[in-house]
């Protein structure tokens, strides 16, 4: 008999540690065995390890042990036969992860204890993450982009007719300053619409390939300006940093909002520091939602000596619309935007806090290729506001008031204009008005009929002819021929006089792409 029962503990407790489960028993913390795979699992170098240890307790997260003390009483009162629950561990070298345990009572040397089995569910809880964020972005993509379209299309005939006001007003300086107030509240509502379409990944970009220290240098002064003289800004360039390809304008907003948010967390003054830095790894990277892939990365690193934030909410930071200050205090959006940004960019972004000790938030962006300082010429650039339009522009635009907008801003240049609303009135003023130089055409119209084809027959006509797409849409739509849309030669809503204006004279001076690459981009001619 006591041969038979040795080798049945031999046998099981070979089954034990062989088992890819991790398994533990302990009583009121204590460990009394463990098998090979827990010891893997919290990064121990073997059982022996752990049961030396006083209390297994030390590999459960902090925030975790009030949960697991009630379960843990829970099962000695007999109240419930087992308990299951996922549960947030760290292992020896501190780091975390997410573990699935099913706990229960046994009898071990004749006294009570508690067995439990756990395995690691890392990367369903990621994978679960992952599609919980893109489904949010998705959720959010949508409602913004249905709403920016009419949004932008408001903003448009808001912006034109203050500005058709603004001239007329020059004499009355209460008007003008009336006019002024209205424009500021304009533009930060295309500013909101901005940061929403950024979360959502929704934002049209033009990546370029940019030396990331010459954007901090470059904005230096007026951080310490807008921060003010009770913050230190110090800046850590790495030398030899790689080049990155990305937006440098919605890099600059992104730093800049980072910089704002860090100042709202010293409001006595404190120490912000923005470092860059070159980082290889050839493995793939935990630390965000979904994991960094390895490569070649260039970081920011923006930290600060302020409040710092709790878990639960340095958690939510990047939500939008969430946020910690008081009503009226901010929107929500800083922190979403450069989130949406980075990721819209191919990028990472990671946030450490703890209260009291500050933030850090690290941004990843993939290395590109080689960068080359634009070069930097004088030229004699006419005045923005110069009435020097010559030529006739035909107005394709549905909304009537835009419309209206759109032609008064023409006039205003100095071109003669004609105005359709759908792309057959459209085709039927170009083939009747054989003075038509330009056409400046809504990308989506009523009818059927949306403004590339428009252009393509026009360009059939008359190859001569010039044109310009507008868009209150978010997104660059694909051509009828399925080819990509010329984002060079479109023009997004809402717009103002100076940018149609240097649009237009892009346009004259051949800045934008010939005839023949219009052709090929606007398609295939008709036999």
């Amino acid at each position: 008999a006591e041969r038979i029962a040795r080798e049945n503990e031999r046998r099981f407790r070979n089954l034990v540690e062989g088992s890819i489960q991790a398994i533990l028993v302990h009583r009121n913390g204590k460990p009394l065995f463990v098998n090979q795979a827990y010891a893997r699992l919290v990064g121990c170098e073997g059982p022996d390890e752990i049961l030396a240890l006083a209390s297994i307790d030390r590999f459960i997260a902090p925030n975790e042990l009030d949960r697991v003390m009630r379960s843990r009483e829970a099962l000695l009162r007999n109240e419930r036969p087992s308990v299951d629950y996922e549960i947030r561990m760290q292992r020896k070298d501190g780091s975390s992860f997410w573990a699935y345990g099913q706990t229960r009572m046994v009898i071990w040397n004749a006294d009570p204890a508690i067995q439990v089995t756990i395995i690691d569910i890392t990367d369903r809880r990621m994978a679960e993450e992952e599609l919980r964020q893109a489904q949010k972005t998705e959720a959010i993509g949508q409602l913004t982009g249905g709403l920016a379209h009419d949004f932008n299309n408001l903003l448009a005939v808001v912006i034109g007719n203050l500005e058709l006001i603004d001239d007329n007003v020059e004499s009355d300086r209460d008007l003008q300053e009336t006019v002024r107030v209205a424009w500021r509240a304009a533009q930060r509502a295309v500013d909101l619409t901005e940061r929403l379409l950024s979360f959502a990944r929704r934002q049209p970009l033009d990546p370029t390939p940019t030396n990331v220290n010459e954007v901090i240098l470059g904005m230096e002064s007026m951080l310490s300006r807008t921060l003010g003289e009770t913050i230190e800004v110090v800046t850590q360039r790495d030398d030899e940093l790689w080049p990155v390809v990305i937006d440098r304008s919605y890099l600059e907003s992104a730093i800049l909002n980072l910089a704002l948010n860090s100042r709202d967390a010293m409001p006595d003054g404190g120490k912000l520091t923005i470092a860059t830095s070159n980082l290889s790894f050839k493995e793939p990277r935990s630390v965000t939602v979904p994991p960094i892939p390895p490569g070649d990365y260039v970081t920011i690193t923006v930290t600060d000596t302020g409040v710092g934030m709790t878990p639960d909410i340095a958690e939510r930071a990047f939500e939008p619309f969430f946020t910690t200050k008081q009503i009226g205090k901010g929107t929500g959006l800083g922190l979403s935007m450069v989130y949406g940004f980075v990721r819209q960019s191919n990028g990472y972004v990671t946030l450490d806090s703890e209260v009291g000790r500050g933030a850090s938030i690290r941004i990843y962006l993939p290395r590109g290729s080689e960068y080359e300082a634009p070069a930097v010429t004088a030229s004699a650039e006419p005045d923005d506001h110069a009435k020097s339009g010559v030529g006739t522009i035909l107005v394709v635009e549905d909304d009537p008031d835009v419309q209206s907008v759109v032609c008064g801003m023409v006039r205003y240049l100095g071109y003669r204009v004609l105005r359709a609303a759908d792309g057959v009135s459209a085709v039927h003023l170009l083939e009747t008005m054989p003075a038509i130089d330009i056409v400046l055409t809504d990308v989506v119209l009523p009818g059927g009929m949306l403004g590339p084809e428009i252009v393509r027959i026009a360009l059939s006509r008359r190859p001569q002819i010039d044109y310009l797409y507008m868009s209150a849409h978010t997104y660059a739509p694909t051509l009828p021929d399925g080819s990509a849309f010329p984002t060079a030669r479109l023009i997004r809503k809402p717009f103002n006089r100076v940018q149609l204006a240097r649009q237009l004279r892009q346009l004259k001076r051949g800045d934008l792409p010939q005839v023949e690459a219009r052709r090929s981009s606007a398609g295939p001619e008709p036999a």
